[in-house]
């Protein structure tokens, strides 16, 4: 890896900050975990941000591939083969980009996972005290779910507890 720096010339710049990383997996998690407030930002922009994400690591790419084949360098072919593969693999993540901001969300955090290689685990599921299945993926339910304490009743927004009649 320390070889590689020393060889390229272009470097991705993220917030006046060099990536030190020719994966674009690592690139693109940089961005997406870097850009604040996510979560109140429409359908539209986030749309707009993923795609774009995905369109400027994609030139980044092609710009390195370019700049590694000029100078003759032995990691051309790792450094290609890396991002050939991040090409198909995010030309059919856009292609199944959802509609909805929630979902687009989501995605946004499942693309974290995936480029950090912690995706979901399959086959879990999850089920209540009865013994029936619900459907759902547990490790996503935590991930996604805000901790949004619910009131019990008697008490009030200011940690103050009322006696309850009884």
């Amino acid at each position: 890896m320390l070889k590689i720096d020393k060889m390229i010339l272009s470097r991705f710049t993220l917030n006046g900050q060099t990536v030190p990383s020719d994966d674009p997996k690592v690139i693109l998690q940089e961005i997406f975990t870097t850009t604040p407030n996510l979560d109140c930002w429409s359908p539209e922009a986030l749309r707009e941000f993923i795609v774009g994400s995905f369109e400027m690591v994609h030139d980044f790419g092609l710009q390195l591939k370019k700049e590694l084949k000029e100078s003759g360098s032995s990691h051309f072919g790792e450094v290609s083969k890396k991002f050939s593969r991040y090409s198909s693999w995010s030309s059919k993540s856009i292609k199944f980009l959802p509609r909805d901001r929630e979902r687009l969300i989501h995605f946004i955090y499942d693309i974290i996972m995936t480029c950090e290689g912690k995706s979901l685990l399959p086959g879990f599921g999850m089920s209540n005290k009865h013994g029936d299945f619900l459907p759902g993926n547990p490790e996503k339910k935590s991930i996604y779910s805000l901790p949004v304490e619910i009131p019990r009743k008697g008490e009030r927004n200011d940690d103050t507890v009322v006696p309850t009649p009884t």
